[in-house]
């Protein structure tokens, strides 16, 4: 059922009397908020899958295969030179990635398990 769906429901409400105008405009707000921080949300979510990139750090992470599969191409680099420093941080970055608050080259949360 879509936002608009909604609102006709509330009209139809407020037509027969059920609800005041005011309540109306409320209610028509509340909904309006609540799409667009569904939304909002919606835009910080990487299409990367965090399967993925768990997956690529665990067996790869020395060599900083995760990163430049989320498309952080200068750490990967840095990773390879430094064998992942020395294992700690391919460790640290499984641990954030399997959390969920580990993000791609944008900035935006890889936080799906899948595609």
């Amino acid at each position: 059922m879509s936002q608009y769906d909604d609102i006709e429901k509330l009209a139809n409400l407020k037509e027969k009397g059920l609800i005041t105008p005011e309540e109306f405009e409320e209610q028509k707000k509340n909904l309006l908020t609540q799409s667009n921080n569904i939304a909002k949300n919606n835009e910080n979510v990487s299409p990367k899958s965090r399967l993925v990139a768990a997956i690529l750090c665990f067996f790869f992470g020395c060599l900083g295969v995760h990163r430049f599969y989320v498309g952080k191409i200068g750490t990967g680099i840095l990773m390879i030179l430094t064998f992942g420093g020395l294992g700690i941080w391919a460790i640290i970055d499984f641990i954030i990635i399997v959390v969920g608050s580990f993000t791609d080259s944008e900035g935006k949360i890889i936080k799906n398990w899948s595609d």
